[in-house]
């Protein structure tokens, strides 16, 4: 499964060591919902998230919040190509009728 990396990083562009910290992911986009655990904690500013689920195609941004004694920050993605995944289903949309079709004839 591919993994998210999401670096905290203090105003002089370093990364932050703080510890005890979360980072939380959602969906930046209506109409879209991401699914799984969506607040990591951070180990050496660094939150990992694994097995997060777009629930559509299309591409949502991620956004990114770290939340401070007196404000919440907050980044966004850049766009996240959602495609389409493998068959893993096969349904019929509609049932052919009954009939008394002999052999050798076409459903009507």
């Amino acid at each position: 499964a591919n993994k998210i990396f999401a670096l905290v990083i203090d105003a002089g562009g370093n990364p932050s060591f703080v510890q005890n910290s979360t980072v939380s992911v959602n969906i930046g986009e209506f109409g879209f919902t991401l699914s799984g655990v969506r607040e990591v904690a951070t180990q050496k500013g660094i939150a990992v998230f694994q097995n997060l689920v777009v629930d559509k195609i299309g591409l949502p941004q991620l956004r990114f919040e770290y939340p401070l004694k007196d404000q919440v920050l907050i980044f966004l993605s850049t766009p996240v190509q959602v495609i389409p995944g493998s068959a893993h289903q096969l349904g019929i949309i509609l049932q052919p009728g009954w009939s008394k079709n002999e052999g050798g004839t076409a459903f009507p």
